[in-house]
C-alpha cells in the first residue's frame, strides 16, 4: 500500500468521520498532528462491537482509546465508568485517556466554564505523552506492531467503495472474499445479498478448459468450452505476472464490475454454430461445447458499494 493511500485515509478519517463535531474535531486533529506517529493506526468514531458504543478515536494496535470529554460528561461519570468495563469485556486491554474540555469545579451545567484555549491545548499535549508513553511500553512487551493499512481503512475512507484506481492487492481470495462477508475460499462465488459474483481467476495460468485474458480495457475474455448461466454481474480480481495499465500485477487487483456480452460473444464466435444454437434454444446452464469458444465480459463500472 502505498503513501497516497495512506494519506487519503488520514484526510478522511480526520474530517469527515468528526464533521460537525467542532470540540472534538479540533482536539482529535491537534493531538494526530502534534503525535505525528505513522506507526500507530487512528480510527475515529470506533465502532466497538456487541456493546453499541462509539469511541471518538482508537488506536488499534495500542488497545488506547481517546475520549473527548464535554460539557454533558459533567454529570455521566456513573455512565462512562460502566460504558469503559463495558469495552473492556470486547476489548480485554483496553485503555482510555479522557481530554476534558471544561474545568473540574462544576456546580451546574448553566455556570459551566470551557478551559480556554491554551488550557486546552495543554490537555491535549498531556494525552499525546501518554499516547507515546503506551507505545513504549507496548514496544518493550514485544506487543506492539506497526499500522499496515488494510482493505477495511480503505473502504471506511471512502464510504465503503472500492474503486479500481485505488489499486489495493490482496495477498489471497480468502481476504477479498472476508470483505464481502463470504466465509469460503473459493475463486468463483455468489454474494450473500445475490447482487454480484466474486470472481478471482488467475490471468497468468491456462487449463485444457479455460484460459482468461485481457484484451483491452473495457474487454475480459474467457476461452472455455463450459457454458455458466450469466445471470449477474461479475466484480473481478485478479492475480497475474503480466502488465497491465503499466503496472506488474503480484497480487489480487480489483479491475472492475462486468456483464457477459451475449452480441459481442455470438460475433466473435460466428462459425461456432454448436454455440449460437445453445443460445437461441436459451440452454446455458451447465453446457459443455466441444469446443472453446471466446466469451466476452464488458466493463461497465470501476467502482461498487461494498455492502
Amino acid at each position: 500500500m502505498n503513501e497516497n493511500d495512506r494519506l487519503l485515509y488520514i484526510l478522511k478519517t480526520f474530517s469527515n468521520r468528526t464533521n460537525g463535531k467542532t470540540t472534538e474535531n479540533y482536539v482529535l486533529n491537534r493531538l494526530w498532528t502534534i503525535l505525528n506517529d505513522l506507526e500507530i493506526e487512528p480510527v475515529t468514531q470506533y465502532f466497538v462491537k456487541d456493546v453499541g458504543y462509539l469511541i471518538d478515536l482508537y488506536f488499534p494496535n495500542l488497545e488506547l482509546g481517546i475520549e473527548v470529554d464535554e460539557i454533558q460528561h459533567a454529570k455521566n461519570k456513573d455512565k462512562d465508568d460502566e460504558r469503559e468495563n463495558k469495552i473492556k469485556q470486547v476489548i480485554p486491554g483496553y485503555k482510555s485517556i479522557h481530554i476534558k474540555t471544561y474545568k473540574e469545579e462544576i456546580s451546574s451545567l448553566e455556570k459551566v466554564e470551557y478551559l480556554s484555549i491554551q488550557e486546552l491545548n495543554i490537555e491535549i499535549e498531556k494525552a499525546v505523552k501518554e499516547v507515546q508513553d503506551r507505545k513504549k511500553d507496548f514496544i518493550a512487551k514485544g506487543l506492539f506492531k506497526s499500522w499496515s493499512i488494510s482493505i477495511y481503512d480503505l473502504l471506511n475512507a471512502n464510504n465503503d467503495i472500492l474503486k479500481v484506481e485505488q489499486r489495493f492487492p490482496f495477498s489471497s481470495i480468502k481476504e477479498i472474499n472476508e470483505i464481502f462477508k463470504i466465509s469460503t475460499q473459493h475463486y468463483f462465488v455468489k454474494t450473500p445479498n445475490n447482487k454480484y459474483i466474486i470472481w478471482s481467476p488467475s490471468i497468468s495460468k491456462k487449463s485444457n478448459e479455460w484460459e482468461n485474458k485481457i484484451v483491452d480495457k473495457i474487454w475480459f475474455t474467457v476461452s472455455s468450452s463450459v457454458l455458466v448461466e450469466e445471470e449477474l454481474p461479475r466484480l473481478i480480481f485478479f492475480k497475474s505476472n503480466d502488465i497491465f495499465q503499466g503496472q506488474k500485477l503480484n497480487a489480487y487487483y480489483f479491475i472492475g464490475k462486468y456483464v457477459f456480452d451475449i452480441e459481442k460473444t455470438l460475433e466473435m464466435n460466428s462459425t461456432n454454430l454448436e454455440f449460437e444454437n445453445i443460445v437461441r434454444n436459451k440452454s446455458v446452464k451447465d453446457a459443455k461445447l466441444s469446443q472453446k469458444i471466446k466469451k466476452y465480459y464488458k466493463l461497465i463500472a470501476t467502482e461498487i458499494k461494498v455492502d
